[in-house]
């Protein structure tokens, strides 16, 4: 999914509604605000809802981080064993793992003792 930008008139737009500073509650930087979404791009794929300052945006950025690859893993229907394996099967999440099969002419019975069968 291709992130989408916003144009000069959202972008002049959201910055009055946040009287030209970041969108941070204590922050009161008002220069190299760049946008960000309030959720994660890689969950809703919609436009940037808001403008942060750097630093303000690698913090969130931080605490997002373990969210948003786990996103990228289910969305793109691999784990990072798969992506780490070179060879080897793959296999989807439906699939039944193959037993390597019992003998079946040896049986157990009730007490444990194992005996042959026939």
């Amino acid at each position: 999914m291709k992130r989408r930008r916003l144009s000069p008139s959202a972008r002049a737009a959201l910055l009055k509604k946040q009287d030209g500073r970041c969108c941070v509650r204590d922050c009161k930087e008002t220069r190299g605000l760049i946008e960000e979404h309030s959720t994660p791009f890689t969950w809703t794929g919609a436009l940037p809802d808001q403008l942060m300052c750097v630093p303000c945006h690698k913090e969130k950025t931080r605490r997002d981080i373990k969210n948003i690859a786990k996103v990228r893993r289910i969305a793109g229907g691999k784990t990072q064993a798969d992506k780490r394996s070179k060879s080897g099967p793959k296999l989807r999440s439906n699939a039944k793992l193959k037993s390597r099969g019992f003998d079946k002419s040896l049986s157990k019975k009730m007490n444990g003792e194992v005996v042959r069968n026939g």
